[in-house]
């Protein structure tokens, strides 16, 4: 028999001197094989992707999990080499190095086992060196073309360096367009990525990636927003590594961009730090009049900050007898934006903003007189009424409180009836022209929905909230758009968590899609799609995915 070892040298086994010399087209094919596999590598560190693409065949099975994690999944050849290129861009140098091939064939398919090693080096970085080793199984098939590589498997047997080297993408000019179609893990495959991510499934697809940027590393993306004046772009702020609730890393304001005829994501761009905050807790609206406000707060002074130009700039809005504390919601009502804030030693407490000729100010309309309900942490309007609702945040009381206030006019709130007094509302939104409120018991036992009868002015239960949480979605909400509710979570008799959609005010829910990990961290819906974004991975990269919901 023979046993290829190395670079492609003949050895002989025990059973040589009994054995029928091996036809030639085997030895061919194993010489091929060998070639193939070392051609990769040739072509990868010398850039060459039109070359490397003629080694795939169209669909690869790919299983880099022992370094990215995730699960294996198959991708299109052209994605998985747009992955390479989009990551080991020209700056970032490399070198592999490959030996010890033990080739079986079988027919028209073969497999070929193989030691390999990767250097990547990136000047700029605190620490510019990154190197793994392990071992590759590439299985092949016979083509008309020659053999083409049908899945290929990293194993790392060991890795040191600085990881961001690996992870790194350009940050002088944006990559090439990351996803339009549906481009699942074409970056997790790869050994060579800057975007690894669980494969998504059911329809959901990866828009963009944002990895650590101009010294930035996220820690989760904390709120999204589509505007409706800018509709090829999305803007998003995140949470990022080192903030605190006393001081760090400030939040920022991001932006990533459509092209109007691929509709392919470039690369997210920062715009701009928020130097007073480190979060929004998922707040940031944009007003009828074009105007974004997001933030803020975590503990403390943290003021609102407000954007007049599509959220190129951002200030602080302090101004007025602004919100003393953090601020948890946005909305609009009676032609003004309203926020509602919270937190020890501040009671819960409603500001309206106070723009155009009258100067860019806030002013209090309202303080929530019940001690324990300090966070008024939903808010939404309609039909003229503003509802806010509360939260009992640290405190063991259970007081004769009211969940949800009401104002028709932004000047006087009054208590509303029908949720039980035990509560607090997460969740505020309108759907099928009606107020839907999500709340929780602060005695334990199941979330259950309610809707707001305006005839009867009070509240009424629509059914227990179905969808579980905890904490596989910190931050995510519930969404709406026309007649449909759509909110992240798991059904008891499902699986896994993923996104769901409800058509009848959330008594039922219709699984639209498997989403596990990273964990979601906001949600938003328009334009055709319901968005999800997440906390970071491992590498500090953060994901925006969505999923189309029009018919």
């Amino acid at each position: 028999m023979l046993v290829w070892i190395g670079f492609g040298i003949i050895c002989p086994g025990p059973a040589l001197e009994a054995a029928e010399p091996p036809p030639l087209q085997r030895v061919l094919d194993e010489g091929e094989l060998i070639r193939l596999t070392n051609a990769i590598d040739v072509a990868v560190d010398s850039k060459d992707w039109q070359q490397a693409r003629r080694f795939f065949a169209d669909d690869v099975l790919v299983d880099f999990t022992s370094l990215t994690g995730g699960k294996p999944a198959t991708i299109k050849a052209d994605d998985l080499i747009l992955a390479w290129r989009t990551n080991l861009f020209p700056a970032k140098k490399t070198f592999h190095l490959r030996g010890n091939h033990l080739v079986t064939i079988d027919g028209d398919q073969a497999t070929v086992t193989s030691h390999g090693y990767a250097w990547n080096q990136l000047s700029g970085l605190s620490g510019d060196l990154w190197e793994v080793w392990g071992t590759y199984t590439h299985a092949m098939a016979r083509t008309p073309q020659g053999w083409r590589v049908t899945a290929m498997t990293f194993t790392k047997t060991y890795e040191r360096g600085n990881p961001a080297v690996r992870t790194a993408t350009p940050d002088d000019g944006p990559p090439p367009p990351i996803a339009s179609s549906p481009a699942t893990p074409a970056a997790e495959g790869s050994l060579h990525s800057g975007s690894r991510v669980p494969p998504p499934t059911d329809g959901l697809e990866l828009v963009c990636a944002v990895p650590p940027t101009q010294g930035v590393t996220v820690a989760f993306i904390d709120a999204l927003l589509l505007p409706s004046r800018r509709p090829d772009e999305v803007l998003f702020v995140s949470q990022n590594k080192g903030a605190q609730w006393w001081g760090g890393t400030p939040a920022m304001v991001w932006r990533t961009t459509f092209d109007p005829q691929t509709k392919a994501a470039t690369r997210p761009v920062p715009i701009q730090s928020l130097s007073l905050i480190r979060q929004v807790r998922g707040a940031l609206l944009e007003a009828t009049d074009g105007t974004l406000f997001t933030g803020g707060g975590w503990c403390g002074h943290t003021p609102p900050y407000v954007s007049t130009d599509g959220g190129t700039t951002w200030q602080a809005a302090t101004r007025g007898v602004h919100p003393p504390n953090s601020t948890f919601v946005y909305a609009e009502a009676h032609d003004r934006v309203y926020c509602g804030t919270g937190y020890n030693p501040n009671p819960g407490e409603v500001y309206r903003w106070r723009g155009g000729e009258t100067g860019d100010q806030w002013e209090r309309v309202f303080v929530n007189p019940q001690k324990a309900r300090n966070i008024l942490s939903a808010m939404v309007g309609w039909q003229g009424n503003l509802f806010v609702g509360t939260t009992i945040y640290e405190s063991t009381a259970i007081e004769k409180s009211t969940p949800v206030y009401l104002s028709r006019d932004g000047q006087v709130f009054e208590p509303t009836q029908g949720i039980p007094d035990d509560v607090s509302v997460s969740d505020l939104v309108v759907v099928a022209d009606q107020v839907v409120a999500l709340a929780h018991s602060t005695r334990g036992g199941v979330p259950a929905l309610f809707r707001w009868n305006q005839a009867a002015s009070a509240w009424e239960r629509i059914a227990d909230y179905a969808l579980q949480t905890g904490k596989d979605s910190f931050g995510t909400r519930l969404v709406a758009k026309g007649q449909t509710l759509y909110a992240y979570g798991r059904r008891q008799e499902d699986p896994d968590p993923g996104l769901y959609s409800s058509q009848d005010l959330g008594k039922t829910w219709a699984r639209l899609a498997t989403h596990v990990a990273p964990r979601p961290t906001a949600l938003t819906v328009g334009r055709g799609f319901l968005w999800l974004a997440t906390e970071a991975d491992a590498q500090g990269t953060a994901y925006l995915f969505r999923l189309s919901v029009v018919p």
